[in-house]
């Protein structure tokens, strides 16, 4: 299957592949849209985009993770042992003014004292401003965080619930979550349908062999999908909660 970031493949093993043929998805298209301007040549044929800007679309692509999908424990400390393993070869002053460019400085700050509160790091650099943790706060983080596994696939995790929290966010409610389900938009469909890449003129024969696909589902995978719509008001608002204390709430 393909979608603008993500282009999955399984083999006859069972093994999936995923690649990235971007490195953001539709909505995060503003931050390091062009890589290239900020990559340099390492090795051979090998580019790689400078620290500073990798620790910038690390942090994008884990606020990312946040809103569609959810974080653990391990991605936590990905990012906090990147920045202890590299800080030295981080420009802190451009660092911080991408932060602010992009809205990820409230969401960076909580991830960074997440880390040294979990994890003990020790860095360098004053990477963050300590605040106390409320001990209802500390255990409600933990309980999400424990809960999510890698990028919310853990068993008891409430993913439904943080589909319709970010489209609470967004001033949507689960109306415009079934219509974006199943007529998702051109830049989405586009891929699902490649001819629409050459003519976009044929957005609306997409939409409807998409529709004909959920009527005659053999599979199955309408009905799992349409159990999304089924949520707990409670774990909604926890999620929201989560999103509102980790900074994740201005920019959607």
């Amino acid at each position: 299957s393909k979608s603008y970031a993500h282009y999955v493949y399984i083999t006859k093993e069972g093994l999936t592949i995923e690649l990235h043929p971007r490195l953001l998805s539709h909505d995060q298209r503003v931050i390091l849209e062009d890589p290239f301007k900020a990559k340099y040549l390492a090795r051979g044929y090998t580019y790689v985009l400078p620290y500073t800007e990798e620790l910038i679309y690390l942090f994008s692509h884990l606020k990312k993770h946040v809103l569609h999908s959810g974080i653990g424990f391990t991605s936590l400390i990905d990012i906090g042992y990147y920045v202890m393993r590299f800080e030295r070869s981080i420009d802190v002053k451009r660092f911080h003014q991408l932060l602010d460019e992009y809205q990820l400085t409230e969401f960076y700050r909580k991830i960074m004292m997440l880390n040294h509160i979990y994890f003990d790091f020790n860095y360098i650099e004053p990477w963050f401003d300590y605040d106390a943790l409320e001990e209802d706060k500390f255990a409600q983080l933990s309980d999400y965080l424990a809960r999510s596994g890698t990028h919310g696939l853990g068993k008891d995790f409430f993913l439904n619930e943080v589909k319709v929290a970010r489209y609470q966010l967004e001033g949507k409610g689960k109306i415009q979550m079934f219509f974006d389900m199943v007529f998702p938009p051109y830049h989405e469909i586009k891929w699902m349908y490649p001819k629409l890449l050459f003519i976009p003129l044929f957005l609306p024969i997409a939409w409807g062999l998409r529709l004909l696909s959920y009527v005659f589902d053999k599979d199955k995978k309408v009905m799992n999908k349409l159990k999304s719509f089924k949520v707990d008001k409670v774990e909604v608002n926890e999620v929201l909660e989560v999103f509102d204390y980790l900074g994740v709430c201005d920019r959607i």
